[in-house]
């Protein structure tokens, strides 16, 4: 390295001043100039071309386009759990989307990263506790602050009129007659319809899951064939039609109510011999897909209804 820097130097020198005069004969001792008529030696070494460049290796923690799983959309029920979150109904949304939100978490960490929606999940789940929290804690300060009504035992006062005087009855206004209202019942958007079994749910065109009709067929009863241990499972046999955007959930936010309250999202366990829907593949525009879906929970359990939740209009269909 310290020759090449050396020769670099002379050839500087060479160029700016020329070569030595060969009449002032040999350079003196340690001299940096070369002897006259000497030849430099060729270079072990050349310039890159131009227009080279290092390759710049790719930042770490990234991947190239076209790698990692594909987004399949956000969760219905993240939206509908945040949403019934901020609500609250006296508690009732609250509570909604506190199990909403439990769902939602558990479908996106089943899904690989293919659904999004955990922050929205999770931001539901949290107000949703406050807002359940908050209720109790009203209601129980309502319990112990009521009013006090007088008691039986307290002694009323008295008035006494002399025998020689008529008493005086005052005559009392009439009352008004306060005109009646007719308020109609409302019905509680959140609430689901209740079908039969074999009876079709329609959706609006513009339903944000992008499903378009809805029906469950039949449904076995609990069995422990192919259930994990411990556990029980059911299949449900269902048909879903996407509207003309398609649907990015397609049959994934099917659910089980059992009669303890207690809801259950779709299991990953496929039928023995049957074809059954998968989790979290987008139907197509107006595309129809028939098939089963699968449910496991604890032994003991029974169920009450399959419902398709993450729309405007909630349907469920009674089991039993």
């Amino acid at each position: 390295m310290r020759e090449w820097q050396e020769q670099l130097e002379r050839d500087e020198l060479v160029r700016r001043l020329g070569p030595p005069s060969s009449t002032t004969g040999p350079p003196p001792p340690g001299s940096r100039y070369p002897p006259p008529g000497a030849t430099y030696p060729p270079p072990a070494w050349s310039y890159p071309p131009p227009g080279w460049a290092y390759p710049v290796p790719p930042p770490t923690g990234h991947l190239p386009p076209g790698y990692g799983p594909p987004r399949t959309g956000t969760s219905g029920l993240a939206i509908a759990s945040l949403v019934l979150s901020i609500v609250w109904l006296l508690g009732v949304g609250s509570l909604l989307a506190v199990i909403f939100a439990i769902i939602a978490l558990r479908q996106i960490g089943r899904s690989g990263g293919r659904m999004a929606g955990q922050g929205l999940a999770t931001a539901g789940l949290v107000i949703g506790i406050v807002g359940f929290v908050g209720t109790a804690g009203l209601a129980a300060i309502g319990a112990t602050h009521h009013p006090t009504s007088p008691s039986l035992d307290q002694t009323l006062p008295t008035v006494t009129v002399p025998l020689s005087t008529t008493p005086t009855v005052a005559k009392t206004a009439p009352v008004p007659t306060v005109p009646t209202v007719t308020v109609p019942v409302v019905r509680n958007p959140f609430a689901p319809h209740v079908l039969a079994l074999g009876t079709t749910g329609v959706l609006a065109v513009n339903d944000p899951s992008g499903m378009r009709s809805l029906v469950v067929y039949s449904v076995t009863s609990p069995t422990t064939t192919g259930a994990p241990v411990g556990e029980e499972m059911i299949y449900a046999d269902v048909g879903v039609c996407a509207g003309p955007n398609g649907s990015p959930e397609g049959a994934s936010n099917f659910g089980l109510t059992l009669k303890s309250g207690a809801t259950i999202g779709r299991a990953y366990t496929a039928h023995p011999t049957l074809t059954t829907l998968p989790i979290a593949v987008e139907l197509g525009p107006n595309a129809c897909e028939h098939g089963y879906v699968t449910f496991d929970f604890g032994t003991g359990g029974v169920p009450a209804s399959v419902s398709y939740i993450g729309t405007d209009t909630m349907y469920a269909w009674r089991i039993s």
